[in-house]
């Protein structure tokens, strides 16, 4: 019994392990995946493959969201000045051109 508290601790080491890599190459121009894939070929996670697969899910969602909070005064597109809620036209036109470039991308796959 003491045994499996011990492994499940290690595990718990490697997957705070993983979280660090992605969290630092989640920034850097490189691919946080593959470093993720080859840290998982170092440091064996006992677990099935369904639960790695779901795993890279989840903790690049928190690599998303964590991008998401830091940005979101500049992603949402309305602010306050003088207790009036405004709108703002920068952030507008960022919205329309990722709509218009993800719409000519789904159109050259189609």
């Amino acid at each position: 019994m003491l045994q499996e508290g011990f492994i499940t601790f290690f595990e718990i080491i490697k997957a705070i392990l993983m979280g660090i890599v992605e969290g630092i190459t989640e920034w850097l121009p490189i691919s946080s995946t593959g470093h993720m894939i080859l840290v998982e070929q170092v440091v064996k996670f006992n677990a099935s493959e369904e639960f790695m697969s779901m795993f890279r899910v989840v903790i690049q969602l928190g690599a998303i969201l964590a991008v998401v909070v830091l940005f979101w005064n500049k992603l949402w597109p309305f602010g306050l000045r003088q207790g009036k809620v405004i709108s703002k036209p920068s952030v507008w036109n960022l919205w329309f051109k990722s709509w218009l470039l993800s719409f000519q991308r789904s159109e050259k796959a189609a």
